[in-house]
């Protein structure tokens, strides 16, 4: 093999490192988990809870659920009404069975565990029926799914594949000087 070939293959890998490197510290504040939720601003509320969850700080009461729980359930008032103690709201919009299982599901496995869950969810929801599904493929996430199952992705391993996914999140924690 020519020596030209050889130092080719050698400044490939070299590049490839290097930007698998930079890709690990860009988006180190992005975490392992906060770029895979679809649509990425349901995500800080996935990943809010997470941190409660873990740090022992979860919520007495959790709503879960679609669209039905994101848009007539307000932790506040429910929080006065019932004098139950802190209460989190893991609802959004499209958050229907297949979806709730991937995305929210686990979250509730994830350290504590809350005292009280509610399931706010539209029964239409349950049915086999292609507008469910279109519905629904708006808050299913893929990778998150795919976990899930216990399957491994290349995502998992190459960071620089997360790249693109978390985009819009790596902007504006390192454009814009959003937190994230």
């Amino acid at each position: 093999m020519p020596r030209h070939w050889l130092a080719s293959m050698a400044l490939l890998a070299a590049i490839l490192v290097g930007v698998e490197v930079a890709a690990r510290v860009v988006l180190a504040p992005v975490g392992d988990h906060l770029w895979a939720y679809r649509p990425a601003a349901s995500s800080r509320v996935f990943e809010w809870y997470r941190h409660l969850a873990t740090s022992r700080r979860v919520p007495n009461v959790v709503a879960i659920g679609d669209s039905i729980g994101a848009r007539n359930f307000d932790p506040e008032a429910f929080k006065e009404a019932s004098g139950l103690g802190s209460v989190y709201s893991l609802t959004q919009a499209g958050n229907f069975p297949l979806a709730l299982r991937s995305n929210t599901l686990p979250l509730l496995e994830t350290g504590d565990s809350p005292e009280i869950v509610i399931l706010l969810q539209w029964a239409g929801s349950f049915r086999d029926d292609p507008r469910v599904r279109q519905i629904e493929s708006g808050a299913l996430s893929p990778i998150l799914e795919a976990r899930r199952q216990g399957r491994r992705l290349v995502t998992d391993y190459l960071y620089m594949t997360r790249l693109f996914p978390a985009r819009t999140l790596l902007l504006n924690y390192w454009i814009k000087g959003k937190q994230l």
